[in-house]
């Protein structure tokens, strides 16, 4: 019997212990998670890895405690996010509550700013460069693409914002055709509602 009850404390922090997992809810705008749908999350020099689900959750069991962990937030095979996650997290009710929303300068207003300077800009997620159509285009209507690749996705919401308002100006004020726009610009297939459908 004492050595039944000595094996069973024996085993109990390590049943404890594979039992705790790193619980994350990620805050993503809408926008964000219809273009970018497949986030992974791993933890630095962890094996395994997940994805968020649709409501932006995430698990991970813990492979070996620390007190702390960097969380490393993938899009295809580019981090876009690190993030420390403390082990004193793993206690909380409730999953760790992680920002992807980023603080930056590129807004509505500062698109107005650009346009009344004649600096606009027309942000464009891709990864090659631009076609002899887009210099053309750019030349002509006095705007400049800027290309942003996967490092810069955080930024998602911000670029779509300054670009919706160029948009519209290149539009209704120099009569630009909508199809004549770079088709990875931005914001550019939601123009006409400018909600994520």
């Amino acid at each position: 019997m004492r050595k039944n009850l000595a094996f069973i404390l024996f085993l109990l922090p390590l049943i404890i212990q594979s039992q705790e997992l790193i619980r994350g809810k990620v805050i993503i705008s809408e926008c964000f998670n219809k273009q970018f749908p497949l986030i992974e999350i791993k933890v630095k020099d962890f094996i395994n890895k997940t994805v968020l689900d649709d409501f932006g959750y995430f698990q991970l069991k813990i492979e070996k405690p620390q007190q702390q962990y960097l969380l490393e937030f993938y899009l295809n095979d580019s981090i876009i996010k690190n993030y420390t996650y403390k082990h004193s997290f793993t206690k909380m009710k409730r999953p760790k509550t992680i920002s992807m929303i980023s603080n930056c300068s590129i807004s509505r207003k500062k698109a107005l700013l650009d346009w009344k300077n004649k600096a606009a800009k027309l942000y464009v997620y891709q990864d090659i460069s631009l076609s002899k159509e887009d210099i053309k285009t750019q030349k002509k209507y006095r705007f400049s693409y800027i290309i942003i690749t996967k490092n810069d996705v955080l930024n998602f919401d911000c670029y779509r914002e300054y670009n919706r308002k160029i948009l519209t100006n290149l539009v209704l004020a120099k009569k630009i055709e909508l199809k004549k726009i770079n088709k990875n610009t931005i914001g550019k297939d939601k123009f006409y509602t400018w909600v994520c459908k």
